[in-house]
């Protein structure tokens, strides 16, 4: 007997090969949570497993409680998915330990990020050991601070990203990464990048991706983020050249035609490319997507009116949209804390919705 986990989350592509297998005579056992189908962008059909079960006539054995997170918290999520009979792992350990909504007035999240902070204190929860979810990269970035670089166009908007991973999430094989893509497509027309790949364990394929390395990794050579626009994009374009004269590339490449301020009007040349938040530093911050499977102390659930306004209407309307399973998904990662920063102009119209769901307002 076969068993596929997680089918809710699979492909068309994978539907076929099941098919396939099982007339071939294979035994097989389907086990997952459609509620907790996402990635609509790579196919995933959040109906696959029950279109499999009637189709095969497959006996279903529903599992109703979580392990994960405490009565409270599965309550209030069970009515997001629209499981009434969905149960947690018995009782909060006091009157903190359950899910809660913020009025958020503020594009920067600061007020909820504030309330989440006191709530953990209450708590008696461990920053450390909690996270702050957002539904989309740029609720993400604003929540880190204020972002200026995504004004940008083309190779400077790249490389002012590379510049962000490097210095605001340590990412230094993104970084690495965009770099190594921007060079490449500047210099595609000297032939460098042929004999680099034609032979990767070469001592001139080493010399290439050691001098960008340390391009990436010094702020002296990849300018820093925190740079004013005007500064930023002066020292990139003296920097990129003699990257480039180091990989050994004489070419008149015109870098001031390719690394343009076009995107920035003149108050923002003289402002920083971002402008960190110092408001949370010990707190784990990811997108919803990142996190599937996890289990964490504490969470702060952000996002847009709009995402919250297609949650709420999804649940009204007993439709299972992608952004229904994504608050879903977000709020059954909590073990004992639970919160959802909702705008003000979503919570003004629908707040008496999500208490009536069972969350508390702090």
């Amino acid at each position: 007997m076969q068993s596929f986990k997680d089918l809710a989350v699979t492909n068309v592509w994978l539907l076929l090969l099941l098919n396939f297998i099982r007339e071939k005579g294979t035994k097989i056992t389907l086990i997952g949570d459609p509620d907790q189908c996402i990635y609509e962008f790579s196919m995933a059909d959040a109906t696959s497993l029950t279109a499999l079960r009637d189709k095969w006539n497959i006996p279903e054995k529903p599992l109703s409680q979580s392990f994960r997170c405490n009565n409270q918290i599965a309550a209030a999520a069970g009515n997001i998915a629209g499981n009434s009979f969905f149960a947690g792992c018995g009782d909060g350990k006091n009157d903190h330990h359950r899910p809660f909504v913020v009025k958020e007035p503020e594009k920067g999240f600061v007020r909820s990020v504030t309330k989440f902070q006191s709530a953990l204190e209450r708590a008696g929860i461990n920053e450390r050991d909690c996270a702050i979810l957002c539904r989309a990269h740029h609720e993400l970035e604003s929540i880190r601070g204020e972002v200026m670089y995504t004004n940008l166009q083309g190779l400077t908007k790249e490389l002012a990203q590379a510049s962000f991973f490097r210095d605001c999430r340590k990412d230094y094989r993104r970084a690495l990464q965009i770099v190594e893509r921007s060079v490449r497509s500047i210099t595609e027309e000297s032939g460098l990048w042929e004999k680099v790949d034609e032979q990767p364990d070469s001592d001139d394929a080493r010399r290439v991706t050691l001098a960008i390395w340390r391009f990436v990794k010094s702020t002296a050579a990849l300018p820093s983020v925190s740079l004013s626009g005007s500064e930023w994009i002066s020292r990139l374009r003296e920097r990129l050249e003699e990257l480039v004269n180091r990989l050994g590339i004489k070419d008149t490449l015109k870098l001031g035609q390719k690394i343009k301020r076009t995107g920035l009007d003149e108050s923002q040349m003289g402002f920083p490319l971002f402008v960190g938040q110092t408001l949370f530093p010990p707190i784990r911050q990811e997108t919803i997507h990142q996190v599937k499977g996890e289990s964490i102390d504490g969470i702060l659930v952000l996002g847009s009116s709009k995402f919250f306004n297609t949650v709420v209407d999804s649940v009204s309307k007993g439709v299972s949209s992608e952004e229904r399973r994504l608050a879903y998904i977000a709020m059954t990662r909590a073990r004992h804390l639970l919160v959802v920063g909702l705008p003000a102009a979503h919570f003004d119209k629908h707040g008496d919705k999500w208490v009536g769901w069972g969350f508390a307002v702090l």
